[in-house]
Formats: structure tokens, C-alpha cells, sequence
């Protein structure tokens, strides 16, 4: 005890370790108070119930009563290491791996590694060289740590292997491991250590007094440390101390709870703040909670032992306790006790809980979790146990409700079809639930609370009791947000409460009343009643009560039925004191479960020996006795109100079934009866039961109408009479009327069948392997006597032995046998879930559909079957004329075709017979129904309409024949399309023709949208207009080469002009222009054909159309407007024009070619500009004809170059640069070959024809253009050349550009000559007279024009040069001046005309700009330009070097054609001197 504890004074240890028989025995309100614990008498005897209360004896002078909410089984056990000099060698700690298969625990100075399943001793460890007090693993189980008297901390692997060992000054009391960060914490009276495998030390902290326990928080950021003060000091991860607790007693033992306390959680907060716990145990007998700020979160719990060692599972739902009651104690979280885990005869020294998966069973269930968890035990004496804990299954169903028990303290209910759950927290142990329509009973250990429901809809209790009801809504919260309408779901708990400690075996609850059940007493309490003692009516009974369940009735008259160990079953009534026996088993077995059916007229019965018996009972016609008596009472009173299927709750509703062991008795008259005699046939079954029945001898008169074995739990189905469910062996049988049994193999346990619907019950059950016979045993111990210890050793070895119970007179029972009591081998666990089993009844309802019970198909169908068997069963009643259940399946498969034909169907058939058929019961329709239909045609033809809708339509058409409507069988193939068909049927008719069959044929096809069948069947039929219509109003696939052959097929009369004219429309449209164009041509529509060339662009083959001969004064000469348009769109400006002066509209041309020109000059695309001045010169003086415009022709005519300059200043105004007009960029990069080329062909080209008069003479009078036409021309003519020469010089400036000296030179001479000096008035826009005076002074000084150059650069002083260019142009100026003022002679142009030699610059260019300043330019205008001084001819230049070329310019002599001229200038000139013109003399000439 020193080496544990530490040394205490002489009067310590009677605080510290108080005798427990030295307790004072808590009064009457103190133990109805304690939590977990009540009052009972000593005359009690054992519970036969989950849950029960068990008696465990401490003393002669003390009775204490134990709950046992579980059934714990010992896994193995080990009696540990014999005493040495009278020492024990206690259990000081333990610890599970934290994948819970390894076992660590601390005896003497040993460390023990066990199997955790199995119990082997995989480890024997002998590192510590005194007692180890401690041991822990680490989060991950791969190494744990061990601590002892011997100062010394060793670190082991999980296999055994020693990897790390330090120190301390004192004796390690306790070791634990960080859980996030793998950080050990060790603790000696003295102080305490933080090592981590990342330090190289261990840091010590001081602390006083000495350290008893120790924990880590889940997070690992506290380290709460128990002192043996009373001090619980909370510290950091790095050892300083942030709170502390005071309390009056050693703290011996600590755990943080897993899952922590969640703070501020509602429906509104669905991620509320989680805060760590603290559970203490203290010596002061009390558990207490703390927060990690020190706060407490609860009370303090009395425990009333000393706590030596207590554990959290991994949910943190429980809590196991040890301590000086010598038992290991389950708790809930809030320490609500619920049962002792086992007996010990010493102090239980160490408790661990094994970790497990924390699975989440839904709406914060976990308890289902784990059903079956493993806690360790150790003792002081020495002895390991690992104990498996199997927690029993509670629950209640009643309707569409079920309850379960949820932690051992909540109770969810949940509404099936929804889903919705509700959970209600009652805060102490749960040990038993009963459901009734919107009631709802859980007993606690020393009372019955009983809740409602709290809507509208609940159904009120009797006078009086709804003043007893609570407004307080406590404890229920809802697990799902309700929205909208659906279930009440939120329970409020009534005021009353029945206090109780009696126990039981089943718990009821009707609408007024609970019913408790024990082994032969039958207590009825009134909610208002306060004390189970206080009893309303008692049943006393001569056998033991197996099974009970409510049977429904008005409220204060509930009906209960009741299953006896002797085999009876009794019906009995709240409000009656006389039982009804309603019949006996065969052989007086005992009842097991019992079942009701749904109109009360059959009993099911379960017995002990698991075989299922149906009885028929008795009605008040036949024989008398207590069934007949009791037959009013047994009347279904109204469904809504109490004919709801009842709770199934009780211990046949939760036992499992292991299986039957032997065979039935003899003397059972249906013991040889097995399966196989299920699947017999209906005859050879009725006869077997028949027999069966002879033979029993039954006190309550009820027949036998079934029986087989291997049953456990049975139901009926609260829909069918004689529908019923039964399980056993893991298979679930269905039954039907006298029909074979249908089974499936399905594990579970059958509790409720609601329509097509089973509820079964699927989990673990409890499985105990069976102890040895007592007899064994007692020789086992008579051999094993006076074997010494050894023999001692074996008999601790024996599991259960050491566990010892007291019954109420003071008699020792072992704990198995009790727990045995409280929950059976076999029963299913709390981890059993209720699960929904749909069962179609399709295989029933085809038995009754074979015997033409139409009414008991019809509802079975409604249980639940597929739509194909409800489309079955429907077409079967319609065949059958049944046409009320054939209508009522057609409206559940929703099939309107169906329903209206099964109208239709009825409405004619009650015209005909005279009278309303609802089901058409009539006596010619039961003929028709029995198969005579020749007697009745009108129902062969309705049988026939069902036969073509469901596609027989053959048989319809033969029975249509034999009821004489052939217009019937017509008209079905007309609707098939099966034409064939309809027309051998139409063969035998005078009132159809076929070519209207076609035609109906056609209306058919264009109904359903077959168009391209519907246009070739109106051709057929006569009608192609129609055809036609259909085809391009519908343009089904293909349709244009079917318009195209039925516009071919036609012939050309008058008749079916506009129907070709309709097709040509639609194709047209269509841009089927190829089939279009045929059609017009078939019909010689030329305007038509113009129309369709002229709206898709097809120019040529419009304008071959227009100059076709054949055309000729067919179409207008407007027509080519539009085609000029769409030329010049397409930069086709050369044709554009020619179009232009086709459409007579020249004032267009000029404006398109003016456009052109502004856009190149706007762009620098001079060369494009000098092209389309050119073009503009030609156009001006060519002949015009009238102008129809929107603006007046002289608008057009007196627009010259002048008004191109305005409209680029205009534009330049606006931004300062220049822009194009209009959105589009015009022309394309024309150069001096397209220029050259464009003069040539317009000399070569004829003028094009213009349309004449028809008065007009055969000579025309040649076009002589106007004098302002004439100054256009010449305008337009210099401006071209000017343009056309400055591109070469735009091009200078321009990278990667060839640069000729002497091109260049002639260039610049002939601009700056034509320019007249570069005055502003004469030198068009985009023309830079910088650079040709720049490009010409450097070319001149290059060449050697010096005196010329001289000028060009004083010219250029009077400019405004850019600043990158001046620089090198006044060095340049510099570099003239010292060469001669001369020009090179060879530079100098000579004129051909009078071969004078003229100056490089025309002198009167000066002359000119002076003039131009005083107004009166005089002859020096005609001088200037690039003329001959002399005789003002012009130079002729080539537009490729820009040298003066050898031509002469003449004007011929008057009556002298231009023609003859030509000729004569071709003619040598030998031969041209012979030649006179007539009028001349011999020496004279008409020119040079």
C-alpha cells in the first residue's frame, strides 16, 4: 500500500479505506434519489426481463440491489502470479492497443502483453527491477511505456522489444501518451517529465504533493494531473499550469471524454463549439466533471465506493468504473449507474475499455455502434478478466412508429414511411418501451414516465385526464427539421407519473392505462394513479404469462391477448376482470408469441417447440362456450379508430432462435407434418389439416386451418384476413388463405406485416456457449481437491466462478445465471435494427386470379405488386367483363387509353341492356363472363375492341367478322396501316371503295406525320395540289426530289399550272434552284426565272438570260442596276462600270469610281488612285443617257476634282487624319501594267451599244463632249499622272526598296515641272513637296545637276523640315556649294516637235507663281508644265522611267478620220508621200 499510495498517518487510513461493511445503509429516499438505484423488498424475486434487477449481497446486514442493463460474458481470465510472503501480486494498471487486439498490464515487476481476443501470454517482460506502477501505449500501438518503484520509464515496442529507458529521483506513479502529438507525460511524487522522440532530454517540472493520476486531453493541448491533496492542476503541453481545482480527498483516477461536451447546439447550429471534459474520480466516493478552464460541468455523483480506476469507451456514450466495491461499474456519461460488469473478491484495482470504431448510426445515435464491447479488469488480488458486454435490445412498435432504446438512457422513435426521428433524453436507465397510436411508455428504474404526442391530431385521454397533462414539452428534441405538413413527430411528457420498483417481464400502454406484466400477475394502472400499488385491476393467473400484446378497441376498452405457459390463450378486456380463453394448444405447450388476424377471425400461435398454428375461431353460430361469448366484444369496431395492428413488445418479440434441437412429441397429433406437407396442393393440404384437427382436443373450440414448424415469430397482415408472416431458422415464410406457403431465405425476426411490407428485426444476437453440466463440475472440484495450489490456481481459472449473486433470502447465486435471466442466450442486441422487407404479392394474386376471385385479387394487388401484375390483372377483369376492378387497375397503372375504352365499353353496354353496369352483373353479362359469347355479339365486339388494343389484331378483325361489324375490322387496319388487310376485308364490303381507302390511307399518314407516304398516297389518290401543300408545308426527309418528281410526272395543261407554279415556289425557297429552274422552264416563266437568278446572285446566268434573243424586250435595262451593285461589292469596278452604262446610269458609275479615289488617295495607295483617275477621265466624256436618281443628274455631272479635294479636307478636318468613306476598303494594289493595260484596252474597246429610238436615223450623229466635260477629263488626266509618278517617290520612303538614281531624277523633274513649282493651289492631297524637292536635289547631285540641285535645296530652306532630316540636309547644302553652277548637258531634254535643247527646270514655273500672286498669269500658264520652252509641246514620258520618249503630238487634218490617220502613220513614209489627201498642194502638209 506504501509503494502504491505513499505513506499516511495512523488515522488516514480509516478515511481513506473505509470497510464497506462498516457503510451506513442509505434510506429509503436517499437510494430512490441515487442514480441507477432503487428500492425493493427483500421478498422480490428475479427478473425475467431485459434490464431487470439482480441481487448482489455484501453482507448479512445489507441488501443492495444491481441493474443489469447487459449481459456481460468473460472472454478469458487469468488468476495472475501466486502470493510471495504473504504479498499479493496486484493488477496496478492496463492498457489496450488502440487497435484494441493487444492487452498490456502491469503485475509486481513484470509487464504482460495478452492476447486481447484470445488471452495468450504473447509476452513475458522483465525490464524493471521493482514494481511497475504504470503503463500506456501511444496513439498509432506500435510502442507503449511502462513506469515503476525502480525510478524508471522504459519505452517498448509493441512486440516486446525494449528501444529507450530514462529516469527519475522518485518512484513513477503514473505514464500516459499525448494523443495528437505522441508526447509522454511521467509522474512521480516529486515532480513530473515531458519527453517527445524529438528532445534529446526530458523536461522535469516540479510539483507537490504527489502526483496519483494523470490525462491527456483529446486534443493534447492540457495535461490534467490528480494530486493526493484533492489538487487537480490543468497544465499546457509544455508543463505550465493553467488551472487548478481544489478538492478534500486523494484524486485517484482521471479520463478525458472522447467526444467532449458540445456547446450552444440546436437546429440552428449545426457545428456547435465542442469543449474538452474531464471526468475525476475522487476518494471522497464522488465522480465529478470538469471543463479545461476548471469549470464543472455537473454535480457531483455518489458513488459510495472508493474509485481506484475508471475509462471512457471510444464513443463516449459510457463510462466503467472499478474502485473498493470490488466490481466494475457501467455508467452513462452523466454517471447515471446502469449495472456491475462483474464480482470480484478483491478491490478492482483497473479497469480499461477496449477502443473500438466509433461508427455513426444516424441522428447521433452511436450507441448501435458497438453492441458487444470488451472492457479489462484488473484486481487487487492478482486476477486479469476481459469481459465482453452485450447490451440488450428495447423496443416497441405499434402502426408506422417504432421505438428503441438509444445509450441506455434516450428513446428514439422514428416514423417509418417518413423517416423522421425524434429522441428523447430521460437522463436515467431505460428499461422498458411501450407504443400506442400517440402514446409512448418508458420505464425507468423507479417509475413510468408517459408521453404524448403534442398535435392536434392526438387523440384525447378520458374525462379528466387531460387536466393531468403537462404543457412543459421536456426533453424531446427532433432530429429533423419538419416543414410543411406530415407526422407530428415532437412527444410532450405527461404530469403523471406511475412510481414503481416492481419488476417485470412486458410493459403495455393503451390510451388510459399500463399494463404490467410479470410471470402470473397481470397489473392494469390508470395514468393518474401515482403508485404502481394503487392498481386499477389485477389478474391472477395458474401459469406464467409468455407473451401479451394489445388488440386494439375503443379507448377504455382495449382489448389485450395473452399467450400462457400452460398453451392457452386468453383474451381479456382493460374494463373486464374475466379473462377469455379463446383456445388451448395441442398438448398444453407453452405459447411463445401469439397474432390476431385482421377481422378477428383467426389466431396465430407460436409454442414452445417453435411450430406455427392457425386457428379459425368459433363464431357465435356455432358451438358454444367462452369463444362465443366473447364474440361481440371481438368485433373490428371502425378501422381509423382502434383496428390498428398493436405493439409487438415483449420477450417473444426480441428472442432469437437457435434452432430446434429434438423432434416434436409423439403424442402432438401434427408432429409427423414437415414442410414438404406445406407444398402439397390445396386438397391434399385441406385434408392433412383436416385430420390434424380431428385429433385436438382444444378447451377453447377453435379449428385448426394450418400448421408447420420452425417458427419464432409470427404476424398477420393488418390488410388480408388470412395473410400472415412467420420466421424461423433464417428463413421467412409468407402464407395465403389455403394457398402453399411461399419461403425465402431472410434472417431476422418477424414483428409486424403492414401491407406488402414486413417489419423484421435484423442484429447480433447473444450467443453463450452452454456451461458443463453441474454434475461435471462438482467432480471436476472433488478431483482437484487437496492438490495444494496448484489446484487453487485451476479453480480461478474456471469463468464465473468467482462471480457470485444473492437472491433475496441471502442465498448465493452465481452472476451468470442472473444475467442468464435478465438476457437470455439468444436475444437480439442493442446494435438490431428494424428493417422494411417489401414482399410483392404478385404469386398470390395470380392463385386468386385462377379461381376468379376477383375481389380477394383486387386487394391483395393493393398490398403491393409490380405494374405489369396490376396491368395483368386488369386486362384479366376486362376479358372477363369485370369492368369496376378492371377500371379501378387501370387508374392505378394511370393508363387513360384503357380507362376511357373500358368507359366507352361500359356506357354502350348499359344503353343496350337497359341498366347501369357497375361490374355489369347482368344475366346476359354473367353468360358473357362464363364463355357463352355467341349468345351476346355485342360483347364479342367489346371483346374484340380489348383484343385490338391489346394488339390480337387478327383475333379482333375474325371477331368483328363473326359479330358482323366488318366496318369494325376495316377501320382497326386503316388505323394500323395495315391497308392489305383492310382492303381483303373492304373486298367483302359494297360500302367502302378503295380508292377512298387510299385517301384515308393519305388523311391517316399526314394525321401521324408520315408526310412523304401521305404526299404519295394524294398523288394515288388523284389530289397532287394536296400533295404539294403537304410537302412544303411540312418538308419531311427527301421532300424536294418528291416535289421534283411529282412536278415532272405532271403534264403541262392549264389545270395544273398553278400547282406547278407551287412547286417551283417551294423549291425556289427551299434553294432547290436546280429543280426550281426546271419547273420554270417547263412552264416558260422567264420573269420567274430572272427573279430567282436575281435574288440568289447568279449575275451570268441572269444576263445570259436578258441577252437571250429569244428574251429580247422581255425585261427592262433596270435590271443591270443591281448587278453593277453586286460587281462593285465583289471589287469587280471594271465590269461595275460597263454595267452601269448598261442600266443607263453613268451618274452612278462616277459616283462609285470618285468614291474609290478618295478612299486610295486617303490610304497613300497613289497608284490605285492614279488607275481611278484614269478611269473617271474615260468615264466623263462618254455618252450619257437619262438619269434616274434620287439626286438631280447635274448634281452628279458638276462634281469635278475639286469637289474630291473638298471631301478629303472635310474628312482630314474632323481627327487631322485622313479617312476613307464608307465601310469598306476599296480596290485592290493597281499598278503601272493595270494602268497601261486598262489605256490600251479602252482605245482597243468598242463603245457599247446604246439602246435606240425607234424613230432614230441609220446614221447616229457622233458624241461630242461638253466643254466642261472636256476640263474634267484633262483635270482628271494630269491628276492620274501625278499620282502615278509620286507613288515611285512614296516608295523611296518605304523599307526594302530597289532606288535608280536616274528614275528617281526624271521622276522628281517631271512632278516638279507639272507641279508648277509646288505651289499649295496645284498640288493634289497626299503629295509631299518636301520629299520630291529632297529626292530631287540628291538625285541631281548625284548626277551632276548641280545648278539644279542648287534650287531644289533653296526651295527646301523655305520649308519646314523634320528635325531627323535636317541635319543631313543642310550638310548636303553645304556640299553643293562647292560644285559648279552648271547642269551636265547630257541631262538636258530635247523637244521632238522643234528639237530645241530645254532647261532642266522650266523657267516659267517662277514666272507662274508669281503671276498666280498677282492674279493675271498671262502666256506664261501656257509655257509652264513639262512643255518645250520653245514650242510648248508637251514631253511624252514613259510611266516606267519617266524618260522623254520620241512622240510627237498632231492634230489631223480637217476631213481627215482618225482611222485614216492611224493608217497613215503605219504606211512608210515612201508610200506616204505619194499619197495626198485630197485638197493639198504637193509640198505642203498638213502637220509636223
Amino acid at each position: 500500500f506504501k509503494a502504491i499510495v505513499g505513506p499516511y498517518t495512523a488515522a488516514e487510513p480509516v478515511v481513506a479505506w473505509r470497510p464497506l461493511a462498516c457503510e451506513a445503509e442509505p434510506s429509503r429516499t436517499e437510494r430512490r434519489d441515487r442514480p441507477g438505484c432503487a428500492f425493493s423488498s427483500a421478498s422480490e424475486s428475479s427478473c425475467h426481463t431485459f434490464g431487470g434487477w439482480g441481487a448482489v449481497s455484501r453482507s448479512k446486514r445489507k441488501l443492495t440491489r444491481v441493474l443489469y442493463a447487459m449481459r456481460s460474458t468473460v472472454n478469458w481470465e487469468d488468476p495472475g502470479l501466486p502470493e510471495r510472503d504473504g504479498v499479493q501480486n496486484s493488477v496496478q494498471d492496463l492498457d489496450f492497443s488502440r487497435d484494441g487486439e493487444i492487452l498490456v498490464v502491469a503485475v509486481a515487476n513484470l509487464v504482460l502483453i495478452y492476447d486481447a481476443k484470445e488471452g495468450d501470454l504473447l509476452h513475458r517482460l522483465r525490464g524493471h527491477k521493482d514494481t511497475v506502477y504504470s503503463v500506456a501505449f501511444v496513439r498509432d500501438g506500435t510502442r507503449f511505456a511502462s513506469g515503476g518503484a525502480d525510478k524508471t520509464v522504459i519505452i517498448w515496442t509493441r512486440k516486446g522489444d525494449g528501444i529507450l529507458k530514462y529516469t527519475h529521483n522518485d518512484s513513477i506513479q503514473k505514464v500516459c501518451y499525448n494523443p495528437s502529438t505522441d508526447q509522454l507525460a511521467s509522474c512521480t511524487a516529486q515532480d513530473f517529465g515531458l519527453w517527445s522522440k524529438e528532445q534529446k532530454s526530458v523536461a522535469k517540472h516540479k510539483v507537490f504533493p504527489r502526483v496519483l493520476s494523470s490525462a491527456w486531453s483529446n486534443d493534447g493541448k492540457y495535461l490534467a494531473l490528480g494530486h493526493e491533496n484533492g489538487k487537480i492542476s490543468i497544465r499546457d503541453n509544455k508543463g505550465a499550469e493553467k488551472h487548478v481545482v481544489e478538492r478534500n480527498a486523494p484524486i485517484w483516477c482521471m479520463a478525458w471524454a472522447p467526444n467532449g461536451l458540445s456547446v450552444g447546439s440546436s437546429g440552428s447550429n449545426p457545428n456547435p463549439e465542442v469543449l474538452e471534459l474531464l471526468a475525476v474520480g475522487c476518494w471522497d466516493q464522488t465522480l465529478s466533471f470538469y471543463q479545461a478552464t476548471g469549470v464543472q460541468h455537473l454535480k457531483d455523483r455518489k458513488l459510495h465506493f472508493y474509485p481506484c480506476s475508471l475509462s471512457y469507451f471510444s464513443d463516449g456514450e459510457y463510462i466503467v468504473i472499478g474502485g473498493s466495491d470490488r466490481r466494475a461499474t457501467l455508467c452513462t456519461k452523466e454517471a447515471v449507474r446502469l449495472c456491475a460488469i462483474c464480482d470480484k473478491k478483491d478491490w478492482v484495482w483497473s479497469v480499461c475499455a477496449q477502443p473500438y470504431p466509433v461508427l455513426d448510426g444516424g441522428n447521433g445515435d452511436t450507441g448501435k455502434a458497438k453492441a458487444s464491447p470488451m472492457v479489462a479488469v484488473g484486481c487487487y488480488g492478482g486476477s486479469i478478466s476481459v469481459y465482453t458486454l452485450n447490451f440488450s435490445l428495447v423496443h416497441g412498435l405499434h402502426q408506422d412508429r417504432y421505438a428503441y432504446r438509444s445509450n441506455m438512457t434516450d428513446v428514439v422513435v422514428s416514423h417509418l414511411p417518413t423517416d423522421r426521428k425524434v429522441k428523447i433524453k430521460c437522463r436515467d436507465y431505460v428499461k422498458k418501451i411501450a407504443l400506442y397510436n400517440d402514446r409512448l411508455a418508458v420505464q425507468l428504474p423507479d417509475r413510468i414516465n408517459i408521453w404524448e404526442l403534442s398535435g392536434n391530431g392526438a387523440p384525447e385521454g378520458p374525462p379528466g385526464s387531460n387536466a393531468a397533462a403537462s404543457a412543459v414539452r421536456g426533453g424531446a428534441t427532433s432530429t429533423r427539421d419538419v416543414k410543411g405538413g406530415g407526422p407530428d413527430m415532437h412527444y410532450r411528457m405527461r404530469k403523471e407519473k406511475i412510481y414503481t420498483t416492481t419488476p417485470c417481464n412486458q410493459l403495455l400502454i393503451v390510451a388510459n392505462h399500463i399494463v404490467i406484466a410479470q410471470e402470473r400477475k397481470l397489473m392494469l394502472c390508470n395514468f393518474s394513479c401515482g403508485d404502481a400499488r394503487r392498481k386499477e385491476r389485477e389478474w391472477n393467473f395458474d401459469s406464467d404469462i409468455k407473451f401479451i400484446r394489445t388488440n386494439g378497441g375503443p379507448a377504455g376498452r382495449e382489448g389485450l391477448l395473452l399467450g400462457m405457459a400452460d398453451g392457452r390463450v386468453l383474451k381479456t378486456y382493460v374494463d373486464n376482470p374475466f379473462p377469455i380463453q379463446l383456445l388451448k394448444t395441442p398438448n398444453s405447450k407453452a405459447v411463445e408469441c401469439v397474432a390476431m388476424s385482421y377481422n378477428r377471425s383467426k389466431v396465430a400461435v407460436v409454442d414452445e417447440d417453435h411450430r406455427v398454428i392457425v386457428y379459425e375461431l368459433r363464431s357465435e353460430a356455432g358451438e358454444g362456450g367462452a369463444t362465443a361469448t366473447a364474440a361481440p366484444a371481438m368485433k373490428a369496431p371502425v378501422r381509423s379508430e382502434a383496428a390498428e395492428e398493436p405493439a409487438l413488445i415483449g420477450r417473444a418479440g426480441r428472442r432469437g432462435q437457435k434452432g430446434v434441437k429434438k423432434e416434436l412429441a409423439s403424442a402432438d397429433p401434427m408432429a409427423n407434418m414437415t414442410n414438404d406437407d406445406a407444398l402439397k396442393s390445396d386438397v391434399e393440404l385441406s385434408a392433412a389439416m383436416k385430420a390434424a384437427a380431428s385429433n385436438v382436443q382444444s378447451a377453447g373450440g377453435g379449428r385448426i386451418l394450418f400448421s408447420e414448424p420452425n417458427a419464432v415469430h409470427v404476424a398477420f397482415n393488418d390488410e388480408i384476413d388470412g395473410m400472415l408472416a412467420y420466421n424461423g431458422n433464417g428463413v421467412l415464410s409468407i402464407k395465403t388463405g389455403n394457398y402453399p406457403t411461399h419461403h425465402q431465405q431472410m434472417e431476422g425476426a418477424v414483428v409486424g406485416f403492414s401491407q406488402s411490407k414486413i417489419y423484421m428485426l435484423v442484429g447480433d444476437k447473444l450467443h453463450v456457449e452452454d456451461p458443463e453440466p453441474e454434475e461435471e463440475e462438482e467432480e471436476e472440484e472433488e478431483e482437484e481437491e487437496g492438490e495444494g495450489k496448484e489446484a487453487d490456481e485451476a479453480k480461478k481459472k474456471k469463468k464465473g466462478k468467482n462471480n457470485l449473486t444473492a437472491a433475496p433470502g441471502g442465498k448465493q447465486v452465481p452472476v451468470a445465471e442472473v444475467m442468464e435471466k435478465m438476457v437470455p442466450n439468444g436475444s437480439m442486441l442493442a446494435n438490431t435494427q428494424l428493417k422494411l422487407v417489401d414482399v410483392p404479392q404478385s404469386v398470390t394474386m395470380y392463385r386468386y386470379l385462377e379461381d376468379k376471385d376477383w375481389d380477394s385479387a383486387y386487394k391483395i394487388a393493393c398490398l403491393g405488386v409490380t405494374m405489369e401484375d396490376w396491368r395483368d390483372f386488369a386486362m384479366k377483369a376486362a376479358e372477363a367483363m369485370q369492368l369496376d376492378y378492371a377500371k379501378k387497375a387501370f387508374i392505378r397503372i394511370r393508363d387513360m387509353r384503357y380507362l376511357e375504352l373500358l368507359n366507352s365499353i361500359d356506357q354502350r353496354r348499359s344503353t343496350s341492356m337497359g341498366s347501369p353496369g357497375k361490374g355489369m352483373m347482368a344475366p346476359r353479362a354473367a353468360k358473357s363472363a362464363a364463355g357463352d359469347d355467341e349468345s351476346n355479339p355485342a360483347d364479342l365486339v367489346y371483346k374484340a375492341e380489348l383484343m385490338a388494343f391489346q394488339g390480337q389484331y387478327q383475333d379482333a378483325a375474325k371477331a368483328f367478322a363473326r359479330a358482323g361489324s366488318i366496318e369494325s375490322a376495316i377501320n382497326m387496319f386503316a388505323d394500323l396501316r395495315q391497308w392489305e388487310e383492310a382492303k381483303v376485308f373492304a373486298a367483302s364490303s359494297e360500302k367502302i371503295d378503295s380508292r377512298e381507302l387510299v385517301r384515308r390511307q393519305a388523311e391517316w399518314a399526314e394525321e401521324v406525320g408520315d408526310w412523304s407516304s401521305a404526299a404519295d398516297m394524294y398523288v394515288g389518290a388523284g389530289d397532287p395540289k394536296r400533295a404539294v401543300e403537304i410537302l412544303g408545308e411540312k418538308k419531311p426527309a427527301k421532300w424536294a426530289d418528291q416535289m421534283s418528281s411529282i412536278a415532272t410526272d405532271m403534264a403541262k395543261h392549264s389545270q395544273n399550272k398553278q400547282t406547278l407554279m407551287m412547286c417551283a415556289k417551294h423549291l425556289a425557297e427551299a434553294g432547290e434552284d436546280a429543280k426550281a429552274k426546271a419547273v420554270y422552264v417547263k412552264l416558260d416563266a422567264v420573269h420567274e426565272l430572272m427573279e430567282l437568278y436575281i435574288s440568289r446572285m447568279k449575275w451570268p446566268e441572269a444576263v445570259a438570260l436578258a441577252d437571250d434573243p429569244a428574251n429580247a424586250g422581255k425585261f427592262d435595262k433596270a435590271i443591270f442596276l443591281p448587278y453593277a451593285e453586286w460587281l462593285a461589292l465583289k471589287d469587280r469596278f471594271d465590269e461595275a462600270l460597263a454595267a452601269y452604262r448598261r442600266a443607263g446610269r453613268p451618274d452612278r458609275s462616277v459616283k462609285m469610281m470618285e468614291q474609290l479615289t478618295f478612299n486610295a488617295v486617303v490610304e497613300a495607295r497613289f497608284k490605285d488612285a492614279a488607275y481611278y483617275y484614269w478611269l473617271l477621265a474615260a468615264e466623263v466624256i462618254k455618252p450619257k443617257d437619262a438619269v434616274v436618281d434620287d439626286e438631280p443628274p447635274a448634281a452628279v455631272a458638276g462634281a469635278g476634282a475639286k469637289k474630291t479635294d473638298d471631301a478629303i479636307a472635310a474628312a482630314e478636318s474632323k481627327d487631322g487624319k485622313p479617312k476613307p468613306r464608307g465601310g469598306r476598303r476599296s480596290g485592290g494594289g493597281a499598278g503601272e501594267a493595270k494602268l497601261e493595260e486598262a489605256k490600251m484596252a479602252e482605245e482597243k474597246a468598242e463603245p457599247a451599244p446604246m439602246p435606240r429610238p425607234q424613230n432614230a436615223k441609220a446614221k447616229e450623229v457622233p458624241h461630242v463632249p461638253s466643254a466642261e466635260d472636256m476640263t474634267r477629263h484633262l483635270e482628271y488626266t494630269r491628276r492620274a499622272e501625278i499620282y502615278c509618278a509620286y507613288q515611285q517617290i512614296e516608295n523611296l520612303y518605304q523599307p526594302f526598296t530597289s532606288s535608280h538614281a536616274e528614275a528617281n531624277f526624271q521622276v522628281a523633274l517631271f512632278l516638279i515641272n507639272t507641279l508648277a513649282g509646288g505651289a499649295p493651289e496645284v498640288v493634289p492631297y497626299g503629295c509631299s513637296v518636301l520629299r520630291i524637292l529632297y529626292t530631287l536635289a540628291r538625285n541631281a547631285k548625284t548626277l551632276g545637276a548641280y545648278k539644279l540641285a542648287r534650287y531644289a535645296y533653296d526651295r527646301l530652306l523655305l520649308l519646314v523640315v523634320p528635325e531627323r532630316e535636317r541635319e543631313k540636309m543642310e550638310l548636303d547644302m553645304l556640299t553643293i556649294q562647292a560644285k559648279p553652277v552648271r547642269d551636265m548637258q547630257e541631262l538636258l531634254p530635247v523637244c521632238f516637235r522643234c528639237h530645241s535643247t530645254n532647261p532642266l527646270l522650266n523657267p516659267f514655273v517662277g514666272n507662274l507663281m508669281r503671276a498666280a500672286g498677282r492674279g493675271a498669269p498671262g502666256s506664261s500658264l501656257l509655257m509652264s508644265g513639262d512643255v518645250c520652252t520653245n514650242c510648248s509641246h508637251p514631253f511624252i514620258r514613259s510611266f516606267v522611267s519617266f524618260e522623254v520618249l520620241p512622240l510627237v503630238e498632231f492634230l489631223p487634218a480637217e476631213g481627215v478620220t482618225d482611222e485614216e490617220a492611224i493608217d497613215l502613220i503605219r504606211t512608210p513614209p515612201q508610200e506616204a508621200s505619194k499619197r495626198r489627201l485630197p485638197g493639198q498642194h504637193k509640198k505642203g502638209g498638213a502637220g509636223g
